[in-house]
């Protein structure tokens, strides 16, 4: 369709229907209010007040899609027992994703209960099935695209304040640490607040909970409680769930302290942008680096996409056999496999700010020499970080021998051949650059803005994110991957977004491929990772977030998983900042802190440069598997009872968790 993205980053089924009845009234309620600009999160300028639950037969015919699209009736919901019905604010934000989590622990006493706990999320399907295989969880979600039942249920939309005021956001890092959980991809409306009902077999509401801000929810306990008849009404709970919650303060001081040094200026550290550096920009660092995961889709044998191989390992710890796919060929044919890899320049334009440019084109001559794309030695390392300590510094250490005999390869090559101990071997997966027209962005009609850090680092936000780039300009191939590149350019909204992602999406009945494929249907692999200017970030807590460390980060990641969607047992990844439970075969977030330097950077110069390229470590498949003995990966630098390693850098990495197999959680 003409003006429509053909690789837009959900690939999902619409099911919005044409808009008319209570569609067009959801549409008209939660549109027509003024809002601020992106920047302000599109909230609202004047403050709402939370409605009161209709009578319950007003919705019971609606039928919404579950996250594998099967349509459910509400009233079927509540015809055998008690219902309870959550509506989430959208997928991405930190409290819905640390309540899903305490729900999620909490199911076995709803069930108890004899009760059946929902959420409804503002999105599709392809959402729901994302967020409940990002947090591991396995709650019914139910997608509202349109709002329908959130008008019904009389959620309202945030004032600035409601969203990130102090009290809330001090809440928001309580509920991050202690659910181990981050900010994730937002899919929606990020003003809408949420809500809760409990909902009996004889059609009566005997709990309704309407959220005032984005940390007001009711806790499993008050759901529960309601359940058993001991809160016939909602806001008696609440209040008493507050003042409860609010008694250990001391307490709570702690944990949010601890938070903060965690994840050091993610919410509270955001750009300023009314203090000015001397260049004029607006001043203020960037918040921790934070990775994505995009869009997958599962690959079918006669489809058109990268070279891939299909492989199974059964899980000790579940008795679970799950497959995975990976790129190249199967190590065990010890066949040499080149993936041609399209780099697209993100030239990134401020026309608010003086036409300001950041362009990718800029950096393309450093990033083809550096070990992403250039044979390199990485038998040793000069350098590497040392374990985090109790303030979050990140230490840097004399390194060693790294991966001996893996010489005069691509970084992904190296990773490849050590994780499947084929150094030496004819096994190889190579990368083949070619650099295609830049694509230019006007990142200030996003809402973007260009800052200049403490340590006089310029660097950007592009809340562009799903891309909407103009795809037929470069007729994409699907069987290479497609590789955006930006210079020290951060994809989302100031404050938040992203260094990178990978994902994967089909290109038929969008303008550059076939609404009909017959079988032979493309399948797109693509990514966007930034290059990073020495000082970005902080050094003492990311010394070595750097240069190209985020495209070892996001390859890595697209190599073990090129199509988004090798599902595994669900694994305790220990380090911040993308720490937590997870289920996907992400081999970069677990030790995203992790990292060693390889020599011959020329080209950042600099007091934050020291002459070489940073990358960092990754996970390879048997910590995830939980293979013990470790026969499958290179052995470690000494000798070990696990036998091979279970990251790239063996021995080097200071964590004791990842010198042996994964823990589950």
């Amino acid at each position: 369709m003409p003006g429509q993205s053909p690789l837009d980053i959900h690939d999902h089924r619409q099911w919005s229907m044409p808009l008319d009845g209570p569609r067009r009234v959801a549409f008209e309620r939660f549109h027509n209010p003024s809002r601020w600009p992106s920047w302000m999160l599109d909230t609202v300028r004047a403050r709402e007040q939370a409605g009161t639950p209709e009578h319950i037969d007003a919705i019971a015919d609606i039928a919404l899609p579950d996250q594998d699209e099967s349509p459910v009736r509400l009233r079927d919901l509540w015809a055998d027992g008690p219902a309870v019905i959550v509506w989430l604010r959208q997928f991405g934000c930190p409290f819905c994703r640390a309540y899903a989590v305490q729900l999620n622990r909490a199911r076995g006493r709803f069930q108890e209960a004899g009760a059946r706990l929902v959420l409804i999320g503002q999105g599709t399907p392809d959402d729901a099935r994302r967020f409940r295989r990002h947090l591991g969880i396995d709650l019914q979600i139910l997608t509202d695209i349109d709002r329908v039942t959130y008008l019904w249920a009389g959620t309202k939309l945030a004032a600035l304040d409601e969203l990130i005021g102090p009290r809330v956001v001090a809440r928001g890092l309580l509920a991050m640490a202690q659910n181990r959980v981050l900010l994730g991809h937002n899919t929606a409306d990020e003003a809408q607040l949420g809500g809760s009902i409990i909902v009996t077999p004889n059609r009566t509401i005997v709990f309704s909970h309407i959220s005032r801000d984005a940390s007001d929810m009711a806790s499993p306990k008050v759901l529960l409680d309601a359940l058993r008849g001991a809160a016939p009404r909602v806001r008696e709970a609440t209040a008493s769930s507050r003042s409860s919650s609010h008694a250990p303060r001391a307490k709570a001081k702690v944990v949010v302290a601890a938070a903060l040094t965690l994840m050091g200026s993610m919410v509270l550290r955001a750009p300023n942008a009314n203090a000015t550096s001397p260049a004029g920009l607006p001043q203020g660092d960037p918040g921790q680096p934070v990775f994505v995961t995009g869009a997958g889709a599962a690959p079918l044998p006669t489809d058109r996409t990268v070279a891939h191989w299909h492989g199974q390992f059964t899980d000790p710890f579940d008795g679970t056999s799950y497959g995975f796919n990976m790129v190249g060929a199967d190590p065990a044919l010890q066949q040499d496999v080149t993936i041609p890899v399209d780099i697209i320049p993100v030239d990134a334009v401020f026309t608010s700010q003086g036409n300001y440019r950041l362009s990718g084109s800029d950096i393309i001559p450093r990033l083809l020499a550096s070990p992403i794309f250039s044979p390199t030695d990485f038998s040793s390392t000069p350098w590497v970080t040392g374990a985090m300590d109790t303030s979050g510094n990140v230490a840097v250490v004399p390194g060693g021998e790294l991966s001996a005999g893996n010489t005069g390869v691509q970084f992904e090559d190296a990773i490849m051949r050590s994780q499947f101990n084929r150094v030496g071997t004819s096994y190889h997966v190579r990368l083949r650059p070619t650099v295609l027209s830049p694509w230019t962005v006007n990142c200030s009609r996003a809402g973007g803005a260009v800052f200049q850090n403490s340590r006089g680092v310029v660097y950007g936000y592009c809340n562009n994110y799903p891309f909407d780039a103009p795809w037929g300009q470069w007729n994409p191939d699907p069987t290479h991957l497609i590789l955006f590149v930006g210079d020290n350019l951060i994809i989302g909204p100031i404050g938040g977004g992203a260094l990178g992602w990978h994902a994967a999406s089909r290109l038929q009945g969008y303008g550059t491929g076939r609404s009909n494929a017959q079988g032979n249907a493309p399948l797109q692999t693509w990514g966007y990772a930034t290059y990073l200017r020495p000082g970005t970030y902080n050094p003492a807590f990311a010394p070595f977030e750097s240069d190209v460390s985020v495209f070892a980060h996001e390859l890595a990641e697209w190599a073990d998983d090129p199509f988004d969607n090798n599902l595994i047992g669900a694994y305790d990844s220990p380090l911040p900042p993308q720490g937590g439970c997870g289920r996907l075969l992400e081999v970069g977030d677990p030790v995203d802190r992790v990292a060693f330097t390889v020599p011959g950077n020329a080209y950042d110069t600099g007091p934050y440069a020291d002459g070489s390229w940073h990358s960092q470590d990754i996970v390879f498949l048997p910590w995830f598997a939980r293979e013990t003995p470790n026969v499958t990966s290179q052995a470690t630098q000494s000798a070990s009872p696990n036998g091979g390693r279970y990251t790239f850098m063996g021995d080097l990495n200071p964590y004791a968790a990842f010198h042996g197999p994964a823990a589950a959680c």
